[in-house]
């Protein structure tokens, strides 16, 4: 399973979806199972959010915001390409912001365009399958290809509500083994097998009781109120298996 952990809230003015008053946040995260890949990278350039599940499939500008498009803003410390795969049993914030309260039925993920000179969406696949792809162009990254990701992005339909002074979490979890196609001839195609969950949360809230609120807390479910973090990523030391001293590594 792929898993995206999304936490976008980019508050973007634009109508279309009706007048706000208050706000609430929102975040989005991204989590995997494991799968037959070594690695399956993807490069996400805007994450949009709509009132309307039924908009049209426009061509993404600066004036879908007029068309009710509202943008989350992207976490500063995630690093592009995400590999999928690196999320397996874990949550990684991909957005997070502030957006007007109210009820939204659509999440769309924009992703950015393959060039002849790099590769922005690719995998790798497992070493005995990589040697069989490396004897058609001697290259261990194979394109993936994503139709129409880049211009309209990949449409979830999931509905959710942003409340006045909470925070809204959506979790979105992919299944690798189904999201990426094997199309023939060595090529692959991204088409997102996905579940997405949806909590609300109070923004105060301390579900481990460490002192430190959930919406704050690199470990929320495990008490560690120094909140260390040896490898500076968005998961503390108590609840990552990976984090060590850089200077160990």
């Amino acid at each position: 399973m792929f898993c995206l952990s999304m936490l976008l809230l980019i508050a973007c003015g634009g109508g279309g979806g009706g007048s706000f008053e208050a706000e609430g946040m929102l975040k989005v995260t991204l989590t995997d199972d494991p799968a037959i890949f070594e690695g399956v990278y993807i490069t996400i350039n805007q994450v949009l959010v709509h009132q309307s599940a039924d908009t049209v499939e426009e061509q993404i500008s600066e004036s879908s915001h007029e068309a009710g498009w509202r943008e989350v803003a992207l976490s500063e410390n995630i690093s592009m390409p995400i590999n999928l795969l690196e999320l397996q049993d874990v949550k990684t914030l991909l957005a997070e912001d502030a957006l007007p309260a109210g009820h939204y039925q659509q999440i769309r993920l924009v992703l950015a365009e393959n060039t002849d000179t790099e590769l922005y969406n690719y995998v790798i696949l497992e070493e005995e399958l990589t040697k069989i792809a490396q004897q058609g162009n001697g290259d261990e990254h194979i394109p993936l290809e994503t139709p129409s990701a880049q211009q309209s992005g990949f449409k979830l339909i999931n509905q959710f509500t942003i409340v006045e002074g909470m925070t809204t979490e959506l979790l979105i979890d992919f299944d690798a083994e189904k999201s990426v196609v094997e199309t023939g001839n060595g090529k692959f195609q991204l088409k997102p097998v996905l579940k997405i969950e949806a909590v609300t949360i109070e923004e105060d809230a301390d579900t481990d009781g460490d002192g430190v609120p959930d919406d704050e807390d690199n470990c929320p479910e495990i008490s560690n109120p120094d909140q260390e973090n040896l490898d500076g990523d968005e998961m503390g030391a108590a609840c990552d298996t990976d984090d060590q001293d850089p200077e160990v590594q």
